[in-house]
C-alpha cells in the first residue's frame, strides 16, 4: 500500500480555505443554489468543521497500519534502532 502523506499539505489547505474570504463565499453560493436560500454561513463553517474531523478521524483509523508498514520498510532497508529494556543507574 502506498501511504499518502501529505497531511501538512491538507492542514496548509484547510487554514487556507478558512482564510480565503472569496472561496468561502463561492462555497455558500454554491449550497445556498443546491440546498436552497435558508442554506446559512454557520451551516458552511459546520460543514468545514465535519470535513476536518473527518480527515482526523481517516487519520487515526490508518494509524496503526502505517506504524507498521513504515517499521517493516526500515526494517527492509536495513535500518536498525537498538533498544534496551535495562534501567540505566
Amino acid at each position: 500500500m502506498q501511504w499518502d502523506l501529505n497531511g501538512y499539505n491538507e492542514t496548509k489547505e484547510l487554514i487556507r480555505t478558512l482564510h480565503d474570504p472569496e472561496r468561502i463565499a463561492r462555497d455558500l453560493h454554491a449550497y445556498k443554489y443546491e440546498i436552497g436560500e435558508d442554506f446559512t454561513i454557520e451551516m458552511l463553517i459546520k460543514l468545514y468543521e465535519i470535513e476536518a474531523r473527518t480527515k482526523l478521524a481517516a487519520a487515526v483509523y490508518d494509524l496503526p497500519e502505517f506504524t507498521i508498514d513504515q517499521t517493516c520498510k526500515a526494517f527492509n532497508s536495513g535500518a536498525t534502532v537498538h533498544v534496551s529494556m535495562h534501567k540505566e543507574d
